[in-house]
């Protein structure tokens, strides 16, 4: 019984905490949602340290990182998975296209703060003011040199 108590300490341990899915659910009460020039003050020229709600296939990790230029150029780095690419604003979403898929697929999120903590979502609600569903978040993040407000981040 001992040896399997053991076994079964040792298995529960070998789970890295950046593959655990996250359930945290942001309060909407306190999400801002960022438009236009507030998305390129959060963004451009700042490094980002973010977490995905569930490990991503490419690397089972959560974690990233993305280096955003002031002239939309940006950098990722996911597990030792790698890209560069570009970043803009479009119609009041965040826009990434990266070199493994030739720039040629465009991948824009709806970006909501809470204190420090910046969330991506996929879906907003008609008036694009609340998320659809805010347990359904894609990523969160902090910028570099930034406290984090962000809760359940173990990135």
């Amino acid at each position: 019984m001992k040896y399997f108590t053991l076994l079964i300490l040792a298995a529960s341990l070998a789970t890295p905490v950046a593959a655990q899915v996250s359930s945290h659910v942001p309060d909407t009460d306190t999400l801002e949602r960022l438009r236009g020039d507030e998305l390129r003050k959060a963004y451009a020229g700042k490094t980002i340290y973010g977490v995905y709600k569930s490990p991503t296939s490419r690397s089972n990790t959560t974690s990233f990182t993305e280096k955003m230029t002031e002239d939309g150029k940006t950098s990722y780095r996911e597990g030792d998975f790698r890209s560069d690419g570009v970043w803009n604003i479009e119609n009041d979403q965040m826009c990434f296209r990266y070199d493994e898929q030739n720039r040629a697929v465009s991948h824009c999120f709806y970006e909501f703060r809470s204190g420090s903590c910046l969330y991506s979502f996929t879906y907003v609600t008609p008036d694009g003011n609340k998320p659809i569903n805010p347990a359904n978040w894609g990523s969160k993040s902090v910028a570099k040199g930034d406290y984090s407000t962000c809760e359940d981040y173990y990135g």
